[in-house]
């Protein structure tokens, strides 16, 4: 599993404490050596990548290193996801591989993170071939088209749940940019196990809000704040500068 982060706002000032503290989880995360023990390293050291909006130009970029050797990237206010990968056994590695993945719709270009796994092959994606394509990718393009975002992402998340693919946590951030140059920002969190180790936060301050993974939030470089709350499972959320409003 990884480590994800999206916020949006005015985040300037935060920025490098909000990237070291994605670089501390990514480096020892306390939560999966308590669920795994030995059996697992815990960190995350299998590629990084972000994409960042601003309103006028899209940043976006995928690296093979692991994000706590990497410098904070140039960013700007707006909306921004960063994603340090854990990759599943078995499954391909590379700065192809690293998420953000990157899709374009009828209306729009979509980006997404996810933390967990889904069963990759019982989606049957034509244009996905399972060995070289990761789950994420896999199920980013098993979304039907809609032309609406929303219920696209509505039908997708349905479906996963109803033939039972999610395997181990199903959490995601997803960034949306329609042709006019308007970008939405969505949250959804699932899992299959009880473990602080799976479960995204909102956090909220003044300037800027955003959902993020556990271990983030508890990095002592991580900024104040001032209201913190557990995503609901199975519960689709909009990450709006003014908040985060169930959809």
């Amino acid at each position: 599993m990884c480590r994800l982060l999206a916020v949006t706002g005015d985040f300037s000032d935060v920025l490098g404490n909000l990237f070291r503290s994605i670089k501390d989880a990514a480096t020892f995360d306390k939560h999966l050596k308590e669920l795994y023990g030995d059996e697992i390293n815990p960190n995350h050291p299998d590629g990084w990548g972000f994409v960042n909006f601003n309103g006028e130009e899209i940043n976006f970029e995928k690296f093979r290193d692991p994000i706590y050797e990497a410098s904070p990237p140039s960013v700007k206010n707006g909306n921004l996801m960063i994603h340090a990968r854990k990759a599943s056994k078995g499954q391909p590695l590379g700065a192809l591989n690293a998420h953000p993945f990157h899709r374009s719709l009828k209306n729009s270009e979509i980006f997404m993170v996810h933390n967990g796994g889904v069963k990759k092959e019982l989606l049957k994606v034509k244009e996905i071939e399972i060995g070289t394509h990761t789950d994420t990718e896999t199920f980013l393009f098993s979304i039907r088209d809609r032309g609406e975002i929303v219920q696209s992402l509505r039908d997708a998340l349905k479906m996963v749940d109803h033939k039972e693919l999610m395997s181990g946590a199903l959490n995601l951030a997803i960034m949306d940019i329609d042709r006019k140059g308007f970008s939405r920002m969505f949250a959804y969190s699932d899992y299959s196990k009880e473990s602080e180790y799976i479960k995204l936060y909102y956090v909220e301050s003044k300037k800027w809000n955003g959902v993020f993974s556990s271990t983030i939030v508890e990095s002592i470089h991580f900024p104040d704040y001032e209201h913190k709350e557990i995503l609901k499972r199975k519960q689709l959320y909009e990450l709006m500068e003014s908040g985060l409003k169930e959809i």
